[in-house]
């Protein structure tokens, strides 16, 4: 017969012993249960009827309370449970995973996509924003400059218009976006994109000092439009000159309808001390969307139209500035002498006869120089002068005889060729743009031959 295992302290005894030959205890195959007096099985650890510990264990705790196996059972659920728990949580983050990084279809097109709003703050420029960087619609690095909520044609506001750019050395532009809400979703389309090479861009409401001006959506004649200016700064011609443009945009057609360009010199204005784009001309204004638009655009602080009072000042600075002008090249072609308060010496007209006319010709010392080495493009000589072609297309005589220099006067402008007609005389020819003159040198007088 095999030998049985002592349950007290696991010495092998011959079966159908009733003591352990090594420690004394009873080798009975049934017990009772100390707590709750039922007979149980001899090598019970727990008691299958009160559920207390029995045995070795409950001789080392005394009477103390031990986890039941209920307990112990419950124990093992409550772990299921947590790792249920876990597993689920771990789903969830794969699809936020997934919804962050690969949301979007490989087979829409880059133009035509969408991803669910935050509806719940209704946080514009933070849906626009998210959905550019989803559908990677943000790599050419352009910032956004507005973002709105407008209405359809129906009168629901589930589009948002969204206006990006980027200022670039070789490429600046910027782009139109529709957004329409598609349940949870916003599907967004590039309507828009305009380059605008060697300008330097600038969206900002604040640094345009337009305030809540720009952007702005309202219906006209029963279409809803949406309104942005920008103004563009000439990349090499930095803080002078610059345009500011208006823009009107059909939502439903997804176009640019109306646009007005004000040109202007950037300058400091007289009564704010700021700087302004002061306007010295507009595009063509017709029509009720560009009557409506010019309207907008004058409530931009930084765009200053004149009012028809400065625009008539404007206009008589300019006659005078013409006029002052006209009389220096008339002072520089002989046919006004400064000196003698402002009257008129030669009818231009009289060069056209073919007859020789006295010319105006102020006489320098040598000693005062008229020009530099460096500006004469031509130079010819004869006995008694020495004629020099200036590249700015003026010419000048130096007098061997009296020792002076002057400026030859012969009725045209902007010279391009010299040469003698007559050296022994002093009888020079002149060609110019006009025609071609001949002057003598020793009479002062001029006369055109052609």
């Amino acid at each position: 017969m095999p030998d049985i295992k002592c349950p007290h302290c696991g010495s092998l005894v011959p079966q159908g012993s009733k003591f352990c030959n090594n420690c004394g205890a009873p080798l009975d195959q049934e017990i009772q249960c100390p707590h709750c007096n039922s007979v149980i099985p001899a090598n019970s650890v727990f008691c299958p009827v009160c559920h207390n510990i029995v045995g070795k264990a409950a001789d080392a705790g005394g009477d103390q309370q031990q986890p039941a196996p209920a307990q112990a059972g419950q124990g093992q659920h409550t772990t299921r449970n947590t790792i249920i728990i876990l597993a689920v949580l771990a789903f969830v983050g794969l699809i936020v995973v997934k919804q962050c990084f690969f949301s979007g279809s490989r087979d829409v097109t880059p133009d035509e996509v969408s991803i669910t709003g935050d509806n719940a703050n209704n946080n514009t420029i933070d849906i626009f924003n998210r959905t550019l960087e989803a559908n990677n619609l943000k790599g050419d690095g352009d910032k956004i400059a507005y973002a709105m909520r407008v209405m359809d044609k129906n009168g629901k506001e589930d589009k948002i218009i969204g206006v990006t750019y980027l200022n670039d050395d070789q490429h600046p532009f910027f782009k139109i976006y529709t957004l329409t809400q598609n349940g949870a979703n916003w599907d967004i389309k590039l309507n828009k994109t305009k380059y605008l090479n060697g300008n330097n861009l600038i969206f900002d409401p604040a640094e345009l000092r337009a305030g809540d001006a720009i952007p702005y959506s309202d219906n006209i004649n029963g279409k809803n439009y949406f309104y942005f200016a920008y103004l563009t700064v000439p990349q090499k011609q930095q803080g002078t000159v610059g345009t500011l443009t208006a823009v009107l945009f059909d939502i439903e057609a997804g176009d640019i309808v109306s646009q007005i360009d004000f040109n202007g010199n950037i300058a400091t204005s007289s009564s704010s001390g700021q700087q302004e784009l002061q306007v010295t001309g507009t595009s063509t204004v017709n029509g009720i969307l560009a009557t409506r638009l010019k309207e907008w655009a004058s409530n931009i602080g930084y765009l200053h139209i004149p009012t028809p009072e400065e625009i008539a000042a404007q206009k008589a600075e300019q006659e005078k500035a013409a006029a002052e002008k006209a009389h220096a090249d008339s002072v520089a072609r002989g046919l006004i002498n400064p000196g003698a308060g402002g009257e008129s010496l030669v009818d231009p007209n009289d060069l056209e006869t073919g007859e020789e006319v006295k010319m105006n010709v102020q006489q320098y010392d040598k000693s005062k120089p008229l020009f530099h080495a460096d500006e004469f493009s031509k130079k010819v000589k004869a006995p008694g002068y020495t004629v020099f072609l200036l590249k700015n297309g003026r010419v000048y005589a130096f007098s061997k005889r009296s020792n002076t220099n002057f400026e030859v006067h012969y009725g045209g402008s902007g010279a391009t060729d010299i040469g003698w007609e007559d050296s022994e005389r002093g009888i020079i020819n002149i060609r110019t743009p006009q025609g071609k003159y001949q002057y003598n040198l020793s009479t002062n007088t001029a006369k055109k031959i052609e």
